[in-house]
């Protein structure tokens, strides 16, 4: 074949065999070689497909990356809201770190930390309950009452047992305001968690206060209760808090003063610390039964003369503002230790010294007066 012959061919667009440059009809697999126009109208459409495909996809990663950025925005927003939830929480603010969780789970309702956290929101607002105007502890309670239940899904046996004590608390709650009648269920709750966790604090400082609530008086029932509770180290403001509401009703009775006075002792050595309420209660307790000398003895000698002592003390060092009548009843029990110590003489003389002011000041202070009286009746030579 020579160089003019290569010139005048050309390949097939089919089976791609040399044939004349000017053939339609490849005579080898008579493929026609002109392509028709909807073969050239299907390949641009194919084309144009390609495009499409192309801009559907940079439309679709543009939208994609919207969204991520939506969701980045979002968890932003989340993890502000949570911070600022817990800071509600710190500051006793249990109301808007409620309604703080609530907006994070409608923007994320498996939000596993808001979750949780808003189970502990509640419980802390049920320990600390207060209501304002209008407002009843069934309304809060209603509003909690769905998160609690919730919690009870949980696997820790522990923490379930913390949740049904506060549900027994809730339900006591609500009991106090004659929203619920059948006292069962307080008990059942609180005996769910027990079983649970024999030793949970909540559960036993909870469940002491209600029996008490419910005019059980034994005090060694209550006291075992109590024990298990600061048992854990868990919470301790919270039961001695209920541990003086239960004790301080019955403060007629010598048994709960002395128990009262024991427990004010306990914490003074422990280092946890009175409010000014359990202060008060606590020494006024004492003071009532200046005209009772054998209760007081009892009271006193409770403990050892010197933790009494230092007790007592204590209670006067916490005393922001005393008064002359304080002043005084603090004298009369300082002249009681001297008495119980056997240092008649120097009982006597502060009875006298006392006794010597209520007549020069006129103070009116019976039951002071009674208890003077009294004393140096008992001391004085006859």
């Amino acid at each position: 074949m020579n160089s003019e012959d290569t010139i005048l061919t050309k390949l097939c667009i089919a089976c791609k065999e040399p044939i004349h440059v000017d053939a339609n009809v490849c005579p080898h697999c008579t493929n026609v070689q002109i392509p028709s126009r909807w073969k050239q109208a299907a390949d641009i459409l194919k084309w144009l497909g390609g495009i499409t495909a192309v801009l559907s996809l940079l439309l679709m990663m543009i939208k994609v990356n919207d969204l991520f950025d939506k969701w980045n925005n979002e968890q932003d927003a989340i993890s502000e809201i949570v911070v600022a939830a817990g800071i509600q929480t710190e500051y006793g603010d249990y109301e808007q770190a409620w309604e703080s969780y609530q907006n994070v789970l409608r923007l994320d309702p498996g939000h596993r930390i808001a979750r949780e956290e808003q189970i502990n929101v509640a419980m802390i607002w049920l320990r600390n309950i207060k209501i304002i105007g209008d407002q009843t502890f069934t309304d809060i309670v209603n509003k909690l009452f769905p998160v609690l239940h919730r919690g009870i899904a949980s696997t820790d046996k522990q923490r379930r047992a913390t949740i049904f004590a506060h549900i027994g608390w809730a339900n006591y709650l609500k009991f106090r305001e004659n929203k619920l009648s059948e006292t069962m269920i307080v008990n059942e709750y609180f005996d769910r968690a027990l079983k649970l966790d024999p030793n949970n604090t909540y559960a036993n400082a909870m469940k002491a206060y209600w029996l008490s609530y419910r005019g059980v008086q034994e005090l060694d029932v209550i006291k075992t209760y109590f024990e298990r509770a600061l048992s854990t180290g868990i919470d301790s403001a919270f039961t001695r808090r209920l541990q003086f509401n239960t004790i301080v009703p019955y403060s007629s009775r010598i048994e709960f003063q002395i128990e009262a006075f024991r427990l004010g002792n306990e914490m003074r050595i422990k280092g946890e610390p009175l409010t000014d309420r359990q202060r008060r209660e606590l020494i006024q307790m004492v003071m009532r039964n200046v005209e009772y000398y054998e209760k007081l003895e009892k009271i006193i000698c409770s403990l050892p003369l010197e933790q009494s002592l230092a007790t007592i003390q204590y209670l006067k060092e916490l005393d922001k503002e005393i008064d002359k009548n304080e002043e005084l009843h603090y004298q009369f029990i300082s002249a009681a230790f001297e008495e119980i110590k056997g240092n008649a003489n120097g009982a006597l003389g502060i009875y006298m010294e006392l006794q010597q002011s209520l007549i020069s000041n006129n103070y009116r202070i019976g039951r002071l007066e009674r208890g003077v009286k009294q004393a140096m009746e008992r001391l004085s030579p006859h």
